[in-house]
């Protein structure tokens, strides 16, 4: 069964079906079997990040060192290759280069140990975990701004009524956003918050530690988007030494490094 089912699978090596395979100890199956668990798990914690693409480096190298244990592994019991270690190599080898991150195990003088296979499955276990608490708290801080959106919208609609439990309810959903490890400064918070600003109410504005925290966010966006604004508008004839700077350089091309902190 397992034989015609890897055939579904091709190009799939299943070594471990072959007769051969009965002269390996007991503890060695041990360890591959540890191994191979890591490897898999590993991968599939990279690829929950848009196919690995997108995932963090720490991920990428715990699956390099993951396919590096199961490589050393199958040269302690002189298995020749196996066909996922080897894809899972040059992917890790190829994303290292992509993103100019070196990745140890990956080279054959730092191969990784497979005999601490119990460590690493710990280390990927508490990576897993990690990346779930994650996600959990995306998920509730997209819900946290969906609700300041609803009640953002409602203010705008109709700026003269009545909208204490609009703003009740963003300055809670601000203030769960916080607690959720949210920044003050966000941009997408941010961005709900600036069409508003004007609006506040002057008891939330003074004595919310929310909007306290948030308000000089807004106050800094507002402004540079004013400046912006005024740099670009209005017809601005040229000065002397602006038309003899153009006269100068044309023709050439000119470097200009600055900013603003």
């Amino acid at each position: 069964m397992i034989r015609d089912e890897a055939a579904t699978m091709q190009p799939l090596y299943v070594w471990m079906i072959h007769q051969e395979t009965a002269r390996i100890a007991r503890d060695d199956w041990v360890m591959l079997a540890g191994c191979y668990h890591n490897m898999a798990c590993a991968a599939q914690l990279v690829a929950s990040f848009n196919d690995g693409t997108e995932a963090p480096l720490d991920l990428v190298e715990l699956l390099a060192e993951a396919q590096s244990m199961v490589r050393s592994a199958l040269g302690m019991v002189e298995v020749e290759r196996d066909d996922v270690q080897q894809s899972l190599y040059e992917w890790c080898r190829d994303e290292g280069r992509r993103r100019r991150w070196y990745l140890a195990n990956l080279s054959s003088n730092e191969a990784a140990n497979p005999a601490l296979w119990g460590g690493l499955k710990a280390r990927i276990a508490a990576a897993a975990d990690r990346c779930e608490a994650a996600r959990s708290r995306d998920k509730s801080q997209q819900k946290l701004l969906n609700t300041i959106r609803y009640h953002k919208d409602q203010i705008l609609v109709d700026e003269a009524a009545d909208h204490k439990r609009d703003w009740t309810r963003i300055e809670s959903a601000i203030q769960q956003f916080l607690e959720t490890e949210g920044k003050p400064s966000d941009p997408r918070l941010v961005d709900l918050i600036v069409p508003i600003a004007d609006l506040v109410p002057d008891d939330l504005a003074l004595s919310a530690v929310t909007f306290r925290r948030i308000l000089p966010f807004v106050d800094q966006r507002i402004a540079r988007e004013n400046k912006a604004s005024q740099a670009t508008t209005g017809d601005r004839a040229p000065s002397p030494e602006l038309a003899e700077a153009r006269e100068m350089l044309r023709g050439k091309v000119a470097v200009l490094i600055g900013g603003e902190a």
